[in-house]
């Protein structure tokens, strides 16, 4: 999956984080918000506390 190289945790949640906020701006059509302010708030839900 990771051609034989370990990542860490922080890593593949940063890959994760890019891989949605891309599908998501592909899927809406959303061209207003870079692919890093995307990450910035899929990062900050975590720290809502629902």
């Amino acid at each position: 999956m990771f051609n034989n190289v370990k990542r860490s945790a922080s890593e593949v949640g940063d890959l994760a984080k890019t891989r949605v906020a891309m599908w998501m701006k592909t899927k809406f059509d959303i061209k207003v918000y870079s692919i890093e302010e995307f990450k910035s708030f899929l990062g900050g839900i975590r720290k809502l506390k629902l």
